[in-house]
């Protein structure tokens, strides 16, 4: 059976969660993306999908269907 592999992008990356989830914290007038990175270590940043893809960092979500 083949192994499907989680598409590196936004939603299905763990430490990327939407803006509305973050309450206290001021958004942009314009945001260039609804998608916040809260990696450790880091303050909470807006991310694209294209910067997901190309981040060293990113870990498919636990709970992703495979």
């Amino acid at each position: 059976m083949a192994k499907l592999t989680a598409v590196q992008t936004a939603p299905n990356c763990r430490w990327v969660r939407l803006d509305y989830r973050f309450l206290g914290i001021r958004l942009p007038a314009e945001t260039i993306s609804p998608w916040r990175c809260v990696r450790p270590y880091q303050t909470p940043r807006n991310v694209t999908d294209e910067e997901c893809a190309a981040c060293e960092f990113f870990e498919a979500e636990e709970n992703a269907e495979n």
